[in-house]
């Protein structure tokens, strides 16, 4: 496994430095993939296919305009500020720099502040009205958003021992538990709801779930938490298809048969998280042949990510940095050799294909345009924590 020569190490150093300047300048307030789709007219037109086809187009082509004609305020996202807590405690653990941690504990501070004031418990949702296979309204937590706070509340604790963010990630483990549904399949086998107001059975949701849980329960000594977390963990394994692959959606909810990029670096980070706490051979043997697909089927020249096994375009951002934090955090593990040079890869195309001379990163590139609104949520808070995690790793393996 090689590190980083010198001068691709000083093109990530600088790339991350042009990103951090960005968002320094321009605050963590800004737009979101599905704020427009949150409008009256979007959600009355999801269903119609040809024009729903249209309408998004539209709105990849012109996604300002569209945010001006349709009146769309800047908003500041909670899983933003989770992530970008995470991107600079990578960031005090690379540099040795407390600034970086100054700024983690500042957004988490925000999160602290700002949690949904209808629950008794510490969460948060989007800030608009969405739709997916139901109406969503503004506010209503998810089990993704949630949990990717949480890891960074217990990241910091971690860190720092300070309890206060212990007792913030145990209240949000709290809500999963007691507010989301929980599908109980048979005595080995449950599902977490996506939301408190759905029954959907979500990978990505379940996963992250089934991993923070086991996260907190190994932290606290919660037997509650573990078995639940060992049961979540039973449904997705127990639905991995014979090549590695997942679908995003699990039975027995019509399934979509699409199997992409960035949720597939999801259920891989969950599972290795999992497989470190619990050492599990079952868990390592299907991120094994996960991670195999995942090589295989979702990047072209060993370096360009694919949108999906089947399809390139549109080249997402959102798989760009997942792709990097995903295989950087599988480098850690020796069976994972070649992960390491993946994601390097990945990082300089992603950094001289998609990144702004400003310093954001661009949204998509489609076959005929290229988004270049600057998303925090899925677009510079991942990138941040990301190349910042590549840095640790290449680190990792330059000591041994």
């Amino acid at each position: 496994m090689q590190n980083l020569n010198s001068q691709e190490k000083e093109t990530i150093t600088k790339s991350l430095f042009k990103l951090e300047k960005w968002v320094e300048n321009n605050g963590f307030y800004g737009f979101d993939p599905y704020d427009v789709k949150g409008t009256k007219l979007a959600i009355m037109i999801q269903d119609i296919k040809y024009v729903n086809f249209l309408f998004n187009n539209f709105l990849g082509v012109s996604p300002s305009f569209s945010r001006k004609f349709f009146k769309i305020k800047k908003h500041v996202y909670p899983t933003s500020m989770g992530i970008f807590s995470e991107g600079n405690l990578n960031l005090y653990r690379y540099f040795k720099d407390e600034k970086y941690l100054k700024k983690a504990v500042v957004l988490l501070e925000w999160l602290e502040k700002n949690q949904n004031p209808k629950y008794n418990y510490y969460t948060w949702g989007r800030p608009f009205d969405w739709k997916t296979r139901i109406f969503i309204p503004k506010d209503i937590p998810c089990t993704v958003g949630n949990s990717i706070i949480a890891n960074a509340f217990l990241s910091m604790y971690e860190e720092t021992k300070q309890k206060n963010y212990l007792e913030i990630a145990k209240s949000i483990c709290e809500f999963i538990v007691k507010k989301m549904h929980i599908d109980f399949i048979d005595e080995d086998q449950i599902c977490f709801s996506y939301t408190p107001i759905d029954n959907f059975h979500i990978h990505n949701s379940n996963l992250f779930a089934s991993h923070l849980l086991f996260r907190m329960g190994h932290l606290t000594n919660n037997e509650d938490y573990l078995s639940l977390a060992e049961k979540s963990l039973n449904y997705s394994l127990n639905q991995q298809n014979k090549d590695g692959s997942w679908y995003y959606w699990g039975s027995p909810d019509k399934l979509l048969y699409l199997i992409d990029n960035c949720h597939t670096g999801f259920f891989l980070r969950s599972l290795y998280g999992i497989y470190k706490l619990t050492n599990n051979k079952k868990v390592k043997k299907a991120l094994k042949l996960g991670y195999n697909f995942y090589k295989n089927n979702f990047f072209v020249n060993n370096e360009i990510p694919k949108f999906t096994n089947k399809s390139l375009y549109p080249i997402d951002i959102q798989s760009c940095s997942e792709s990097i934090l995903c295989l950087s955090m599988l480098s850690e593990d020796k069976s994972f050799e070649d992960a390491f040079e993946l994601a390097k890869n990945v990082a300089l195309w992603t950094c001289k294909n998609m990144q702004d001379k400003s310093g954001y990163f661009f949204y998509r590139i489609s076959s005929v345009y290229i988004s270049k609104i600057p998303y925090l949520k899925c677009g510079q808070a991942p990138m941040l924590n990301a190349l910042s995690r590549l840095l640790l790793a290449n680190d990792k393996i330059a000591l041994e």
